[in-house]
């Protein structure tokens, strides 16, 4: 039997969540004025579920991006969702922190990040998208003006098992060419179409963006790939992700998040990490992004 996990989506326009996303929360540093965070649990024994909110660590902090890792062998563990949440502050936005969840084998780990900036104009946008006749979903959101440029962003399938196929950034089809115009991924539901399917979003237009893709490689069925892509000396990775050919019923996003490359300091600024595993089908072919802060 398949259950719909209540994950109160409408939250994020009508107030703020109960549970403090600050709670639990492991600060892992700041750096370029970011503040990086993450938290971590591991997958329930029963139905290997789990989910974390990590915080921005207080009202003077809001979120510029999110990620997450699951951990376990590639076949028996993905992210599933991941959304900006609203704690309950004065305001509606989704700026206090990511909430985020996947599956795995107990006891490997799913660990959450938050990515988080202060005085910094940014916007918080979500689409609902239509039901589906079959559980292949897609759908993207936009940043809502020439002048707003993504950061981050995620799928949000609310249905138990489900899992994201692809999330990465878009180009709108304007001049420019680059991925900087909204968010845009695909998600196998899993009770065919039916279930809550969301497309998050953050923007900003305060700050100048890069925007990084690295070449795609095959993946054969079974296979898995791990993709770093890095930003340069002087920037700050704010979000990434990853595009998958194929559809989200034979492939399956394992983990998208920030890394540390191994300089001096301990901060997971350096780039984005991706993982996605290919389940059936035809050989996959999975192209990795970075968003990045000078």
């Amino acid at each position: 039997m398949i259950c719909i996990l209540l994950v109160g989506v409408a939250q994020i326009a009508l107030g703020g969540e109960p549970v403090d996303p600050n709670l639990g929360d492991t600060p892992l540093g700041k750096a370029g004025g970011i503040r990086y965070a993450s938290e971590s649990t591991t997958f329930d024994a029963l139905n290997g579920y789990a989910s974390v909110e990590v915080g921005c660590g207080g009202p003077r902090w809001h979120l510029i991006g999110g990620g997450s890792a699951a951990e376990g062998a590639p076949d028996q563990a993905w992210h599933s969702f991941g959304r900006p949440l609203d704690y309950l502050d004065a305001d509606d936005a989704g700026d206090d922190g990511w909430y985020t969840g996947g599956y795995g084998p107990d006891p490997a780990a799913f660990t959450g990040f938050s990515i988080c900036i202060r005085n910094t104009a940014l916007r918080y946008r979500f689409r609902q998208v239509a039901d589906s006749p079959s559980g292949l979903r897609a759908g993207s959101v936009g940043c809502g003006g020439a002048e707003w440029h993504v950061t981050s962003g995620s799928p949000f399938i609310a249905t138990s098992g489900s899992w994201t196929g692809s999330s990465f950034p878009r180009d709108g089809g304007d001049a420019d060419h680059r991925p900087d115009d909204g968010w845009q991924g695909t998600a196998l539901d899993t009770v065919g179409g039916i279930g809550g399917f969301y497309l998050f979003n953050v923007c900003t237009r305060d700050h100048d963006l890069r925007y990084v893709r690295r070449s795609p490689v095959m993946v054969s069925v079974g296979g898995t790939s791990n993709r770093r892509v890095a930003c340069r000396q002087d920037e700050h990775v704010v979000g990434g992700g990853a595009r998958v050919t194929g559809p989200a019923n034979r492939e399956r996003l394992v983990s998208s998040y920030p890394y540390d490359g191994g300089d001096a300091d301990d901060v997971p600024d350096d780039g984005w990490q991706v993982r996605a595993h290919n389940l059936s089908g035809n050989d996959k072919q999975v192209t990795a992004f970075a968003i990045c802060l000078s």
